[in-house]
């Protein structure tokens, strides 16, 4: 036997007969019930509960019919009387849980700490959910994340995602800081770094992608921003791309191809950017008066009626076509000239 192999099994030796030793201390109640507690305090208090394993002093510490729980860590699971299915590991990780139907997993320092009732949550990472106290359905990965929470089916990825998070719920944020000082606002979506992390914000069914985007926004509810910061109080916007930024725009589906209902109108678009539509209604205009004999050319005109030829139910509207030849009418438009080869005013 060589020194090395000798070293190995005088080390391996005296730790098995450790392990041996503390399992002998276990009580044979608690052996049949095929727990394993070991620490100090550890699972002190259990009566009935089977399954559980805790590790660490006072870990599962005051559990007494709590089934299928493990417990790693200083403290961890240990004021649960009667938890279910819950698994903490880390120092202090649901310490405070006193849940009946608890599901929950706590990875990490303090990783829902202060959790009382709440049921479903899922914190991985140090303090995620700290503060969640009967909150549930929760998902929290990161350091801080959804910290201050105390809403329910709230989804946060990123340290300090959603960390100020009180009341608000049904919440996606997925990025470092997305969505940091939200407090009561819900149903948001905030996908990339700082995404909606204004320090004022406090809106709803808000949708933001990419970093930073809609981190202007403030109360406003059902705004839609993709790589744009968004503006403050702003609501029911739709907004995509940055100005300076992006200098064209491509959409495919839209070239060459006819409307066929008669609902279609021209789009037309501002030096902002915003995108609209001229209405023919008299409500929207003013200054309106007769146009004397400056209409009178018109009436050279020989209007026709057509359909395209890439409609296939050939259910397009019906058209006037203005021909070639047609008068010149000062003041009226433009028309093509069929005697002047060119563009002209009516």
């Amino acid at each position: 036997m060589t020194k090395t192999e000798s070293w190995k099994r005088s080390v391996r030796l005296p730790i098995a007969a450790v392990v041996v030793a503390m399992l002998s201390v276990v009580p044979a109640s608690l052996a049949r019930a095929q727990n394993l507690f070991l620490g100090s305090g550890a699972g002190a208090a259990n009566t009935t509960g089977t399954n559980n394993s805790g590790f660490g002093s006072e870990a599962l510490s005051d559990n007494t019919t709590g089934d299928n729980n493990t417990a790693v860590g200083f403290e961890a699971l240990m004021l649960s009387p009667t938890s279910e299915g819950s698994t903490a590991v880390g120092s202090f990780a649901l310490s405070n849980d006193i849940s009946v139907n608890g599901e929950n997993t706590a990875t990490g320092w303090s990783a829902l700490r202060f959790n009382t009732t709440g049921v479903g949550n899922t914190a991985t990472g140090q303090e995620a959910l700290l503060s969640n106290t009967t909150g549930f359905d929760n998902t929290a990965m990161g350091e801080g994340v959804l910290e201050f929470n105390n809403g329910s089916g709230n989804t946060a990825t990123g340290a300090t995602a959603l960390a100020s998070n009180s009341t608000g719920a049904n919440n996606t944020a997925t990025g470092v800081a997305a969505l940091m000082f939200n407090s009561t606002g819900s149903d948001n979506t905030a996908i990339g770094g700082s995404a909606l992390g204004s320090a004022s914000f406090a809106g709803s069914s808000n949708i933001a992608i990419g970093e930073i985007a809609g981190d202007k926004l403030t109360s406003g509810d059902d705004n839609i921003d993709f790589g744009n910061e968004g503006v403050a109080g702003e609501a029911n916007t739709n907004r995509i791309g940055t100005t300076g930024m992006q200098t064209s725009t491509f959409i495919a589906g839209i070239s060459n191809t006819p409307m066929s209902k008669s609902s279609a109108r021209a789009v037309l678009i501002d030096s902002s950017g915003q995108l609209g539509f001229q209405s023919s209604s008299a409500r929207f205009k003013r200054d309106i008066r007769d146009m004397g004999d400056a209409s009178a050319g018109l009436m050279e005109l020989r209007p026709v009626s057509f359909r395209y030829k890439q409609d296939p139910q050939r259910l397009g509207p019906v058209r006037a076509h203005r021909r070639r030849g047609a008068a010149v009418v000062p003041g009226a438009g433009n028309l093509w000239s069929g005697r002047q080869g060119r563009w002209s005013p009516l």
